[in-house]
């Protein structure tokens, strides 16, 4: 067999190309990473909000033993002006944080604010404080559960008491889910694929970054990128260059497997509810359910004609997102990810996200 491996995918040169993929450095480093444990798992704390909380404190305070003074704070304040969504963002352009000391921010989290007679008392998840340069900032770390009634409204009325006091107050919603969006339109959306990106990553790549700090870094990098439900994608740049590098037996693989190639979608966003129905992951009586802005509603599913439409305040839809649509006052709405589904017996299932991901079909849905 010639070295010279051919332009085309044929089964002559398959065991080639496959050979090829199996001892590239980039498929056996994330063959590595995605074996490793971590110590977040290892833990058992790798999805819990407090915990997540304490390693963003110590990744943001200028004081921890990473070495690198304010560079963390600095990237993630810029990230917040530059790829927040939703929010008022504070009046600073990324050439005034870069001038700024940020020395004098101290950060603490689970830190209980002052609420109304007969209120309910609540924590603020992470908050810093510069006295020096007027600075603060407030955080609500969300990774599994869905915000509290009015929660971020109450952050923002404690907030807002004493607003003058800071030149520049920043309110952010930190999600592992990009389609999650906070009650109160003051607080600004980013994601933890945003700090990995644009805060985590830069910090590795500083010289003056200590062992330890690259140590617990790489760990939770890793540790965001493994679990049932992902937080972010730390290994994407991995991903592709392997994609790029191997397309045609990767395309192989996808058709062989899946049925289609990637270039064609995923397969699993091709679905429709009924699939779900068909292949047992779901049944016409379960009922989707969605907490929004405090208020829990609920929808149930009929069939008719061979599809299944979802009923919600006695209006029919053709699919979740129209569905979740009308509950988001007629805002775009992934429906996958915005409804949950139980059954009869009141057992949650999962995401209509998480149900669909277990379904491998090729046939094309009605909603992607």
């Amino acid at each position: 067999m010639s070295n010279e491996c051919s332009s085309e995918l044929s089964p002559a040169n398959l065991p080639e190309k496959l050979e090829k993929l199996l001892t590239d450095p980039s498929f056996l480093l994330l063959h590595r990473l995605r074996g490793q444990s971590n110590i977040f798992e290892t833990l058992a704390v790798s999805h819990l909000e407090m915990w997540n909380s304490a390693f963003v404190r110590w990744l943001l305070d200028p004081n921890s033993d990473l070495g690198l003074g304010d560079f963390p704070l600095k990237r993630f304040l810029t990230t917040v002006i530059t790829v927040g969504e939703v929010g008022e963002k504070p009046d600073l352009d990324i050439g005034t944080i870069e001038k700024m000391d940020m020395d004098d921010v101290r950060f603490e989290t689970e830190v209980n604010y002052p609420v109304p007679a007969g209120g309910k008392p609540g924590r603020l998840d992470i908050i810093g404080v510069g006295e020096r340069t007027r600075l603060r900032i407030i955080i609500e770390n969300k990774i599994d559960a869905q915000e509290g009634k009015d929660q971020t409204d109450k952050y923002y009325q404690f907030a807002k008491k004493d607003h003058a006091s800071y030149a520049h107050d920043f309110l952010v919603f930190l999600t592992a889910d990009a389609d999650a969006e906070p009650d109160c339109k003051q607080f600004i959306h980013i994601t933890y694929q945003h700090l990995c990106d644009c805060v985590i990553k830069p910090c590795l790549a500083h010289p003056s970054l200590t062992e330890n700090g690259k140590y617990m870094l790489e760990q939770y990098l890793h540790n965001l990128g493994k679990g049932e439900r992902v937080m972010a994608q730390p290994n994407a740049d991995i991903c592709k260059r392997i994609y790029e590098a191997h397309q045609e037996v990767l395309d192989e693989i996808f058709v062989a497997v899946k049925g289609v190639t990637p270039a064609s979608g995923k397969t699993a966003y091709n679905i429709s509810l009924m699939h779900l129905i068909k292949n047992g992951v779901m049944s016409i009586s379960d009922v989707l359910y969605a907490k929004y802005k405090g208020v829990l509603h609920e929808a149930k599913l009929v069939e008719r004609q061979g599809e299944v439409f979802v009923v919600l305040s006695g209006e029919e839809f053709p699919n979740p997102s129209r569905a979740g649509q009308r509950v988001r006052d007629n805002k775009s709405t992934n429906g996958w990810t915005f409804w949950s589904v139980k059954g009869q017996d009141g057992k949650h299932k999962g995401l209509l996200a998480e149900l669909r991901d277990k379904v491998a079909t090729t046939k094309p849905g009605e909603d992607s």
